[in-house]
Order: structure tokens, then C-alpha cells, then sequence
């Protein structure tokens, strides 16, 4: 099995790379992600790689972060989605996108990638939510807004709302709705009721 290629670019596009390893070509499919972090042709790379056999052919798909390919192999996992639909959403949103929306249950943001219908976003998110999806604490760093001690603040009051009832997904928004009104010196009683104003 052919887990990790390292080599250099022949040629690229967003969607394929060409891998010159020891005097072999190999061709992969890749995310946009891996696109953007591969160097130009002619410099190195390596990329973790997915095997797929099929009766009739057999598909190489290459990934900059063993994160990406994990996700991948979970999005493939997933009844109806093959390898173009799963690679196209890796292509429309970031691992840390990804992982919120599954587990905060945005069918919306996912059906934003191309050839993802409704049906198919909400059979990602129940088949994968316990799989890939986010804790609190990482999902307030993905939407904290950069300022310091967000996360650890606002994971704090998301948790004291999920403990008082909230929804989690709620209890996020409300958490995030919250954070942009109050002083980054405010302490997590002040942020907690703030985001019960806004429930």
C-alpha cells in the first residue's frame, strides 16, 4: 500500500499533481488545500496518499496533512459520497470548517460545496458527527475572533449554557454573538449572562 510519496512536481492544476519519485511518475487527485501548499513545479513535495481498487481502476488521491487524508477516508466512509464529492469538499472549506459544521450540524454550509445536496450533507453530518466533529473548546477557537483568552473564556461560558439546558450549537452562537459586545477583560459570569440575553 502506498501511504506517503515524496518527490518533485512535474506538473500541477487544482484538482492534479504529477510526482516524479525516483524517475516514476505518479499522478493524484488532490483537494484545493493540497494545491495551495505544494511549491511550485520542479520543487519538492510529499503528500500522504489513499489508495482506491475498483474492479475497472484504480484511483491515487494525495493530501499536504494527515488530517486531510483522515478526512477524506471519513467523507468516503459515508454512504453516497464518493471520492469527487469528498475531495470537493475539502476543496470548498478548511478541516477546522469542516469539522464545526458536522458537528454543529450546518447542513447550509455544506451544501455549499458543489454536488453536495441536502441529503447527502445531512447524512455526513449524522454518520460522521462522533467521528470528526468539534469539540466546544475547538469550535470557539475556529470562530473565537482572534482575541486572547476567547477560547478558553468562551468555552467556559458555552459549557455553563449547555449545563443550564442550551443546545450545544445555541449555546456556541450565542456564546460568539456575545463576545463581540463585551470587553476582552470581562469575566465569564458577565459573558454568560450576555449570551442568555441573546437565546
Amino acid at each position: 500500500m502506498i501511504d506517503r510519496l515524496c518527490g518533485n512536481v512535474v506538473s500541477k492544476s487544482p484538482t492534479w499533481v504529477v510526482l516524479d519519485v525516483g524517475g516514476v511518475g505518479y499522478g493524484l487527485s488532490i483537494p484545493l488545500s493540497t494545491y495551495d501548499a505544494i511549491g511550485s513545479v520542479a520543487a519538492g513535495a510529499a503528500l500522504f496518499c489513499h489508495v482506491m481498487l475498483r474492479d475497472d481502476s484504480m484511483g491515487l488521491y494525495g493530501f499536504a496533512t494527515e488530517e486531510e487524508r483522515e478526512l477524506f477516508r471519513a467523507l468516503i466512509g459515508v454512504s453516497g459520497v464518493g471520492p469527487k464529492i469528498a475531495l470537493a469538499t475539502l476543496s470548498g472549506m478548511s478541516a477546522v470548517e469542516l469539522r464545526a459544521a458536522v458537528s454543529g450540524g450546518d447542513v447550509a454550509r455544506l451544501v455549499s460545496v458543489k454536488g453536495v445536496g441536502k441529503r447527502t450533507a445531512e447524512r455526513i453530518i449524522v454518520e460522521l458527527r462522533d467521528k470528526i466533529g468539534l469539540s466546544l473548546e475547538a469550535e470557539l477557537a475556529a470562530f473565537g475572533g482572534g482575541r486572547d483568552g476567547v477560547p478558553e473564556l468562551g468555552s467556559e461560558a458555552a459549557a455553563a449554557l449547555v449545563a443550564l439546558g442550551c443546545k450545544p450549537k445555541e449555546a456556541l452562537e450565542a456564546v460568539k454573538k456575545a463576545l463581540k459586545g463585551l470587553s476582552s477583560g470581562a469575566p465569564v459570569e458577565d459573558l454568560v449572562r450576555e449570551a442568555l440575553r441573546r437565546l
